[in-house]
């Protein structure tokens, strides 16, 4: 055998022995087993949580109420088919929220690959049924983003994989950390991105949805960031995934369009649409019309329920409203990822901060979309926009925080100083303990 084939051979076995181990190393991610969460002594949850939450639910479905004539003549509905859907999104919204606010979070741990996977299935049923053209994949402006569920309506599988990937990530990092494999390129980098890419390739290919997908990269990143890995690898991780958003963006002439006519203004009818939402935004003044005085919730701005409800809230309730509801927004967004330094395990840490980093991203992503601040794109506004998946997973998330909340420290707690992950009871007290202590409970 020349030297040249036995290189040759040499390189080819590296290459099978590094793909083996990917592979061996992305299954353990997936199905290794997380331990059990000492969950430490409970106490009052933080109400404000659902208080702040249910105010934005509450604006919401009063300026949907406002203008839901105007959108029913326009799409040819009855006068209350607005106002009925949103009344039922929030009443499964509550549900899922109480649910999930009363469930053992060891549950949400055990079953965070069940979750993800089941994510996956619904993505690529929809990915499935949108290139077979069947029923069920229901196409708007030509994206399949939607499964019809018949009489029930539709459901989004982009916002499930939301959740189930802020479940599982933390879940597979809290793991790691506790392992010390959470700086290891092959045991817990690479397996992450695989998971990943596949999952950006669901959303941002097949469902054309590269705002989900921003938002997803968000989470990831802000989990990675509390679990305390370096830098460096952070850096590493994020490198596949903006040269694949680069190519996202270069293969589709819609997503260019976008980007130049934010950056030009080169696109007529893009830059009607930025025009009109931000005329609407600026005509309700300091204090806004009132309710029931939009004029762009009658058929002026584009999709003025649903990703430009913004722009009608401006212009009912003017400048003060809006400065109002972003201090909402702040505040909600504040006292979510506060909890994270107050939790004395990895797993409830990453939730918390997962759950934070969802509506911060998506809310700026679509404030910035309605203000010309970034570019056009379909994301809904979160607790605010007409929509049933959008609610019931952001509450359904928010009940998993509520939870969460329960288990907070007194102080701060510092992972380096401190530790974390599954602290003995003995531990927990030298850390600092409950200021509502009760009965050690899930």
């Amino acid at each position: 055998m020349s030297r040249y084939d036995e290189t040759k051979r040499i390189k080819l076995e590296t290459f099978t022995q590094i793909g083996r181990e990917l592979l061996v190393n992305t299954k353990q991610a997936l199905f290794g087993k997380s331990q059990p969460i000492e969950l430490p002594r409970k106490h009052r949850p933080k109400y404000s949580l659902f208080i702040l939450a249910a105010i934005l639910l509450l604006i919401g479905m009063l300026v949907i109420f406002s203008i839901a004539p105007g959108q029913a003549w326009r799409n040819e509905m009855g006068e209350t088919y607005f106002v009925f859907r949103q009344f039922l999104y929030l009443v499964v919204g509550l549900a899922a929220f109480f649910i999930a606010s009363r469930v053992n979070l060891n549950i949400w741990n055990k079953i965070a690959v069940v979750l993800l996977i089941t994510a996956f299935l619904m993505c690529l049923v929809l990915a499935v049924a949108g290139l077979a053209d069947l029923g069920i994949a229901v196409n708007a402006n030509g994206a399949y983003r939607w499964l019809s569920l018949g009489p029930i309506g539709t459901i989004q599988p982009a916002e499930f994989m939301k959740f189930a990937m802020v479940i599982f990530s933390a879940s597979y990092l809290a793991r790691s950390a506790q392992m010390g494999t959470i700086d290891s390129l092959s045991k817990t980098i690479a397996p992450l991105v695989i998971i990943t890419i596949l999952s950006l390739v669901f959303i941002v290919v097949f469902q054309s949805d590269l705002s989900s997908g921003a938002v997803l990269i968000a989470i990831i990143l802000s989990q990675l960031i509390l679990s305390n890995m370096r830098w460096r690898n952070i850096m590493i991780f994020l490198v596949p995934l903006l040269v694949g958003a680069a190519a996202a963006i270069a293969v589709a002439p819609y997503r260019l369009g976008r980007i130049t006519t934010f950056l030009e203004a080169g696109s007529a009818d893009q830059w009607d649409q930025i025009s009109l939402s931000l005329m609407s935004l600026g005509s309700g003044g300091l204090f806004g019309k009132g309710l029931g005085q939009s004029v762009g919730g009658f058929g002026w701005v584009p999709e003025a329920l649903n990703d430009a409800i913004f722009p009608i809230i401006g212009e009912t309730f003017g400048f003060v409203g809006i400065f109002v509801i972003l201090i909402i927004f702040l505040s909600l967004i504040i006292r979510i990822l506060s909890l994270a330094n107050y939790l004395p395990d990895m797993f409830l840490r990453l939730v918390a901060a997962g759950a934070g980093a969802w509506i911060l991203a998506q809310s700026v992503i679509n404030i910035g979309a309605m203000t010309g601040v970034l570019p056009v794109t379909g994301i809904t506004l979160p607790f605010l926009s007409f929509g049933g998946s959008s609610i019931l997973f952001l509450m359904l998330m928010l009940g998993v925080v509520f939870a969460v909340s329960r288990y907070t420290s007194h102080r701060k707690i510092n992972t380096e100083k401190e530790g974390f992950g599954r602290e003995d009871p003995v531990r927990w007290r030298r850390v600092g303990g409950s200021r509502y202590t009760s009965r050690r409970s899930g």
